[in-house]
């Protein structure tokens, strides 16, 4: 029986009698707008006094939101766990029932031993969904998973893509952020979701959809991004991909990309390959040495627009010079920066002063480094300093160190010392330098040679490949230079290669001059 309250309405301001909780009469109520929940989303008619939630929510949660301490998503905390949002309580509580479980048992089914997942019976999770739905197929055409709704025969996936579209509307509807600019950008990135078709089958909706949205709009709602997008503001938005919450934070980022590309293509900002080369650019140039920041940030124009010669008058022609790729000239740039790190080291403050020498010396550096024999930590290579102590604190051999190999030779000719012989062109062609210090026959490879890791871990280089005969050939080939049947020319062609080692180049060249230049050969 319903209990009702003697009131002086404060609508209609007459007495009356009620069942609502607040003082207004029945017929009134009708009239009076509904308001919706924080924490519940139910549309109600009044809330509680000086509190964003209804009845039924105040005496369960918390009036104010908090950032919860594992997903770091604000939301209304339950009164007996205000440290966690609603979902992480729920979850913990989760992983404490199945704590309780018994964690060893042989299945009432499969009688296998598995993890049980059911207080009434000792039975596991897979015998368990199996009894329950089936082994019935996912009835969505290429999906070969077992079906969790019954009535439509579909997985859980495809079961809850089906009502992606109507609850990824509904949110969009509902979205509000305390930052207007965030509203903006939100909007903004949902402007092309397509709700026309909410078939499972042809809808372009899905489950992964919601999350993604879900999560920038949660994100946008604790972080406030300018007015006007650029990308350093979209970087430094960018969350960390920790290890918890990594799902989450692949999500934010791919759809604040996604946004940046968006202001792109309506010509907002920038592209973002040129964003980043700029910022690649300008963190060379910070961490060069000071005296030489100028000359690199001048190389990097000259390569940009086409390493011309600037006695050169491009104006007399139409087409554009060909420039090379983004990625090449930071990766010169960096190998110049370093190299201009190491002559600062030598007391090098000019590029005046860096010649032939200089260069062999940072050719070897490239070649050998430094090994101690009792740690086997290594060290770059330094010839001014010998009888050095171990620099490991735990070591501290004397004499130790050893020259061992550090980079191959083709890493060093084709890679490093051809970025620094264009360096030093540039600044040639700008009258910097009066001589390239890095000739083009700086590491010239001795011909036939080629570079091996021994068992060691350590590269060797080979000068000449060693080719060697089996036994068995060796010993019929002698067999042959003693055997009298044979043309005695042969066993003296046999001989000179067997034991003298000459190669046919040099028998047709002996041949020919003792022939009297007739280049009788056999």
């Amino acid at each position: 029986m319903e209990i009702r309250r003697s009131i002086m309405c404060e609508e209609c301001k007459r007495p009356r009698r009620t069942k609502q909780w607040f003082d207004v009469c029945d017929t009134c109520v009708r009239k009076l707008p509904k308001v919706r929940c924080d924490a519940c989303a139910k549309s109600v008619v009044k809330l509680q006094p000086d509190s964003p939630l209804c009845r039924q929510c105040t005496g369960t949660f918390s009036k104010q939101r908090i950032v919860c301490e594992r997903c770091a998503q604000t939301d209304y905390p339950l009164i007996s766990d205000p440290g966690l949002c609603r979902r992480c309580h729920k979850n913990a509580n989760l992983r404490l029932w199945r704590k309780s479980l018994p964690q060893k048992m042989v299945c009432c089914n499969c009688r296998l031993p598995k993890r049980c997942f059911s207080k009434s019976e000792m039975v596991c999770q897979m015998c368990y969904k199996k009894r329950r739905n089936g082994e019935v197929r996912c009835t969505f055409t290429g999906c070969t998973k077992v079906i969790l709704n019954k009535n439509l025969q579909l997985c859980r996936f495809h079961s809850e893509d089906r009502l992606a579209a109507k609850r990824l509307s509904k949110y969009i509807k509902t979205y509000a952020s305390p930052f207007p600019a965030n509203v903006r950008h939100f909007f903004m990135l949902t402007a092309k979701v397509n709700f026309a078709n909410d078939n499972t089958q042809e809808t372009t909706v899905r489950l992964r959809d919601v999350k993604r949205y879900r999560a920038i709009g949660e994100y946008l709602k604790i972080y406030e991004l300018p007015e006007r997008l650029t990308w350093q503001a979209i970087q430094e938005a960018l969350p960390n991909l920790n290890s918890r919450g990594r799902v989450r934070n692949r999500l934010i980022r791919s759809a604040l990309l996604e946004l940046g590309n968006l202001c792109f293509q309506n010509g907002l900002l920038p592209d973002w390959n040129a964003y980043l080369y700029e910022q690649r650019c300008d963190k060379y140039l910070q961490s060069a040495p000071p005296m030489f920041v100028d000359h690199v940030a001048a190389f990097e124009k000259w390569a940009s627009a086409g390493m011309l010669n600037p006695k050169f008058d491009m104006s007399l022609y139409e087409s554009q010079p060909l420039t090379n790729t983004s990625d090449h000239i930071l990766e010169t740039i960096k190998a110049v920066v370093k190299f201009l790190k190491w002559c600062v080291k030598r007391n090098i403050h000019s590029l005046a002063d860096i010649n032939q020498n200089t260069a062999a010396s940072y050719i070897e550096t490239l070649f050998w480094q430094q090994e101690c024999r009792a740690c086997r930590k290594r060290i770059p290579l330094d010839s001014t300093k010998t009888g050095e102590i171990c620099s490991n604190r735990e070591c501290q051999a004397i004499d130790s160190y050893v020259r061992i190999r550090r980079l191959a030779r083709a890493t060093v000719s084709r890679g490093i010392t051809t970025k620094l012989r264009t360096f030093f062109n540039w600044a040639q062609l700008h009258d910097v330098v009066w001589e390239n210090p890095f000739p083009y026959d700086t590491v010239k490879s001795p011909k036939g040679t080629f570079t091996v890791i021994n068992e060691s871990g350590q590269m060797i280089e080979i000068a000449d490949s060693i080719r060697r005969y089996d036994d068995d050939v060796v010993k019929r080939l002698c067999s042959d230079m003693v055997c009298s049947d044979d043309d005695p020319e042969v066993a003296l062609v046999l001989y000179f290669i067997v034991f003298h080692l000459l190669t046919v180049s040099e028998l047709c060249k002996n041949t020919f001059i003792s022939c009297g230049g007739r280049g009788a050969t056999k």
